[in-house]
């Protein structure tokens, strides 16, 4: 009888040292979706919804290709971006990144209850710049979708993944007549371009 008691008391004490452990080491962790994980991978998700929240009702969405092009600080860079049939490009500046940098760029346009929003994911995301880039579009591919003239030039939007908003970052009218409207980015992220209403 003894012996079954021991037995008893013996596994509980095990089973109870085991739990302990578990707990101790699983609670020093950071599990892969809490709050405190900073993990790249992890990251909201984003489509039609984050741009319905700004420019109202998406209708039709469209995915260029993606670009990949490497950058160094002695080599200015001009990246030629697809954004729904109209042009984008990105100029990367002398020195602005202090070493070699992949830069990636990839555009989606939406046909929206705003007209047309062309959004732009660069990477890598969070890349700093000394000199500002130059994000340019062709003034047709929001003028091409300005019914009854309502657009005063385009506004160009920065995606705050903290807060899940739009920001607004710069506007351009085309003062210059160049046909483009003209932003400066100071670091990687996503951009939304759309006409400016307001």
């Amino acid at each position: 009888m003894f012996k079954s008691k021991s037995v008893i008391i013996s596994s509980f004490v095990f089973i109870a040292v085991l739990v302990g452990i578990m707990l101790i080491n699983g609670c020093g962790k950071v599990a892969p979706v809490g709050p405190d994980n900073d993990q790249t991978a992890l990251k909201e998700p984003f489509g039609n919804e984050q741009v319905e929240q700004q420019w109202g009702r998406v209708f039709v969405m469209k995915v260029d290709h993606a670009v990949d092009l490497v950058t160094s600080p002695d080599h200015p860079v001009e990246i030629d971006i697809g954004a729904g049939g109209y042009n984008a490009k990105l100029d990367v500046p002398n020195d602005a990144t202090d070493g070699v940098v992949n830069i990636t760029a990839q555009a989606s346009a939406y046909l929206t209850a705003s007209g047309m929003v062309y959004v732009f994911e660069f990477g890598p995301d969070g890349t700093q710049f000394d000199k500002s880039t130059t994000l340019s579009l062709d003034v047709e591919a929001i003028e091409d979708y300005d019914e009854n003239d309502k657009f005063d030039g385009a506004e160009l939007r920065y995606w705050n993944s903290d807060k899940q908003e739009w920001e607004l970052y710069e506007v351009d009218a085309d003062d210059d007549g160049n046909g483009k409207f003209e932003f400066n980015i100071d670091h990687f992220s996503r951009y939304g371009i759309g006409g400016r209403t307001t």
